[in-house]
């Protein structure tokens, strides 16, 4: 590592020609969800089309099933996270991800998971997450900030960007999970009543033909009657 380096020249904030790049989906192992998992997945293709050569990191089955529907390359795949995630489980995904950035296999990397607005209102969403983005100078804004790490600011800021790279996943996760439930709550409620629905017309169905038989018996006992009574 450097033993002063410039923060710019770091390699987890630097700028550098794309050629790979890396997309995570969040998706959920079940489905029986409306359209969450489809969603978060088209979201992830139509991205993927705009990048260079893009793989991908898969959490959760249905977002996995997908993606190999479609001959993407899926380099890591991750199953019974979705619903209950950890911060240990997004650490794992860190590791993968900056150690891909490090060894620059890939060039950038995604995120795409359905953020929560309200229980109607679930939108898949994409977020850059390497490089990092610099915003302003430190050393201008901070000061003290040199006094205390600039005689390991390498390792300080390679620290850090994993950090932020296993926080945000983390937080893609909750949101997804929490996202995940809400389709799922909004999927039974319109089943149940798509049921009521169908139950309503079959009774009134049922109804109908019942009150036809009852008149079309009664009509052969009129009859008959009439004809006995002749």
């Amino acid at each position: 590592m450097l033993s002063n380096p410039s923060y710019a020249e770091n390699i987890f904030i630097k700028k550098r020609e794309v050629g790979k790049t890396l997309v995570i989906l969040i998706t959920g192992d079940r489905g029986l969800c409306a359209g969450y998992n489809v969603n978060a997945s088209k979201e992830a293709v139509t991205l993927s089309k705009n990048l260079a050569a893009p793989i991908f990191v898969t959490v959760g089955k249905k977002g996995n099933d997908y993606l190999r529907r479609r001959r993407q390359t899926i380099v890591k795949s991750y199953r019974g996270k979705s619903e209950n995630p950890f911060y240990e489980d997004a650490q794992d995904i860190a590791d993968l991800v900056t150690d891909l950035f490090s060894k620059k296999e890939i060039d950038q990397a995604y995120v795409v998971y359905t953020k929560y607005h309200s229980m109607i209102n679930l939108i898949p969403t994409s977020q850059l997450i390497l490089p990092l983005e610099r915003r302003g100078d430190d050393r201008e804004k901070n000061p003290d900030f040199i006094t205390r790490y600039d005689s390991d600011a390498e390792s300080f800021i390679n620290r850090s960007a994993y950090m932020y790279v296993a926080s945000v996943i983390f937080g893609a996760m909750l949101e997804s999970a929490a996202c995940e439930q809400a389709s799922r709550v909004m999927g039974m409620d319109a089943a149940t009543k798509n049921c009521d629905k169908i139950i309503e017309t079959l009774n009134l169905q049922y109804n109908q033909m019942r009150q036809s038989a009852i008149t079309q018996e009664i009509a052969e006992i009129v009859g008959g009657a009439q004809l006995t009574g002749k």
